[in-house]
């Protein structure tokens, strides 16, 4: 189960790809992830209320007391109160804490002036059954939902994904959405940014692919994202670390349609785990990813492009342009990594 949600009282509701962790709210010593999520209220919210309903409810679903192995005796118990406590009061007075609450987003939600975009939205999901399933069984998927969408494109596809593994199926797909005329973006993680080597060994494989096909990609850099997160989302974090790894998960069609979730485009998310996320028809937001992400794209990434069979990285640093010919600030472990893993057979579970 890879769904994110978070719904309060029914009435307004958090989707995105965001996980409960210090590195995802920029809160990590060490390395912190750009994410991005969307507020909605509405109709919507019950959608969502209902998913988690659907989710709560199903067989596959088993009681958190039903793993317990040893029970927690009453002093066991007020000693774990006692350190959370603890724990909660020094949280409050850190610097982190001082400066959420001095975020431009916190400061809208005191005020009770937090504006809206207004649109219409629906939540596309997998069903729990599909982890209980054949992979075949595509009735239970939230892939072939999307898909409706990309064939419906007719100017621009704009995909954010931070694990990207086409597979040939994608290639082709991208393709004959490019020759349709339709321009192709799509921004992943470059492998000093990722996270998972394992992921880039197989995304690595479909670049030349993608390229020929007129795809336009870029690698985000690793101390880009939280720059990303802070200029597309409201809140401003503390900065956190200097490296900081992509981890957002969205599309824009055609600048006028919009999804923020939790799906990732590889195998992984189309078949094993369980997704979700929100469509909307909104303009005013669907155009607000692309516009805001190309405005420093140039030097928060570097555009991968075909130098006649090689591939090259091409990004802005300070006045010029340079030109790397081999994966940029990877260290020769993570090089040496991602060519072993690319000869083994595991695309279909990454």
């Amino acid at each position: 189960m890879h769904n994110k949600s978070f719904t309060a009282d029914g009435q307004v509701a958090i989707v995105g790809g965001r996980n409960i962790g210090d590195e995802y709210f920029g809160a990590h010593e060490a390395m912190n992830y750009a994410d991005l999520d969307v507020v909605v209220i509405g109709p919507v919210v019950k959608e969502v209320s209902n998913e988690f309903d659907l989710y709560w409810n199903n067989q596959s679903s088993i009681p958190m007391a039903a793993l317990a192995r040893q029970n927690t005796t009453p002093e066991q118990f007020a000693a774990k109160r006692a350190a959370l406590t603890e724990y909660h009061t020094t949280a409050e007075r850190s610097a982190y804490a001082e400066t959420v609450r001095d975020s431009e987003f916190a400061r809208h939600l005191r005020s009770r002036n937090v504006s809206y975009f207004w649109g219409r939205a629906t939540i596309v999901d997998d069903h729990p059954d599909k982890v209980t399933t054949s992979a075949a069984k595509i009735e239970t998927h939230l892939a072939p939902q999307l898909r409706d969408v990309v064939g419906k494109t007719k100017r621009e596809l704009f995909l954010v994904s931070p694990y990207f593994v086409p597979g040939k199926q994608g290639v082709d797909l991208l393709a004959s959405v490019h020759q349709r005329g339709v321009r192709v973006v799509v921004i992943t993680n470059s492998l000093a940014s990722t996270d998972g080597v394992m992921v880039h060994s197989k995304y690595q494989l479909y670049r030349k692919s993608l390229l020929e096909a007129g795809v336009e990609l870029y690698e985000i850099k690793p101390t880009a994202g939280a720059l990303h997160e802070r200029r597309a989302g409201s809140f401003r974090g503390p900065g956190g670390s200097g490296s900081a790894s992509l981890h957002a998960k969205t599309f824009a069609f055609d600048r006028r349609i919009g999804f923020i979730g939790s799906y990732n485009l590889d195998p992984r998310s189309s078949k094993l785990n369980t997704e979700m996320g929100v469509l909307f028809n909104c303009p005013a937001l669907a155009k607000r990813l692309p516009e805001t992400t190309e405005r420093d794209l140039d030097r928060n990434a570097y555009h991968v492009e075909l130098d006649g069979n090689r591939l090259t990285w091409v990004t802005r640093e300070g006045d010029k342009h340079v030109r790397y010919n081999s994966e940029p600030q990877a260290s020769l472990w993570n090089r040496i990594q991602a060519q072993v893993l690319s000869w083994l057979p595991i695309e279909g579970l990454l």
